[in-house]
C-alpha cells in the first residue's frame, strides 16, 4: 500500500475507533496537503490528532509539527500512532506532560 493510502487508513481506523468509544470524530479530508492548520481527525474534544500509521517514526519532528499546527486552533496536541505490526484497535498516544497532569487532575 502507498503511503498516503496507508496514512488515510489509518486516519479512518482512528476515527472510527474514537467514535466507537463515544467521541464524535471523523477524518478531516482537508488535512495534510500544505494545510497548516488542520487536525487528521475533526471532532468536538478540542483535540489535535496527528495520526501516523508506520515502521517507525521521527517524534520529535512530528511533535514540532503537532505543535504548531494546533497553536493556530488553541487544540491539545497529540501525536496518535500505529506501528506495524500492532494489534488492530491499538494506539500509541504522545501527549505533553503539563496536558496529561490535567487530565488526572479532572479525575481527583
Amino acid at each position: 500500500m502507498n503511503p498516503k493510502k496507508k496514512g488515510n487508513a489509518g486516519e479512518n481506523r482512528f476515527a472510527h475507533w474514537l467514535s466507537d468509544n463515544g467521541i464524535k470524530a471523523g477524518r478531516d479530508s482537508g488535512s495534510g496537503g500544505g494545510t497548516h492548520e488542520k487536525s487528521d481527525i475533526a471532532n468536538g474534544i478540542n483535540a489535535h490528532f496527528e495520526v501516523k500509521t508506520v515502521k517507525k517514526i521521527g517524534l520529535q519532528e512530528v511533535w514540532k509539527k503537532a505543535l504548531v499546527e494546533c497553536a493556530k486552533t488553541y487544540n491539545t496536541p497529540y501525536i496518535v500512532i500505529h506501528f506495524d505490526g500492532m494489534p488492530d484497535g491499538k494506539w500509541l498516544m504522545v501527549m505533553d506532560s503539563d496536558d496529561w497532569l490535567d487530565l488526572w487532575k479532572k479525575d481527583q
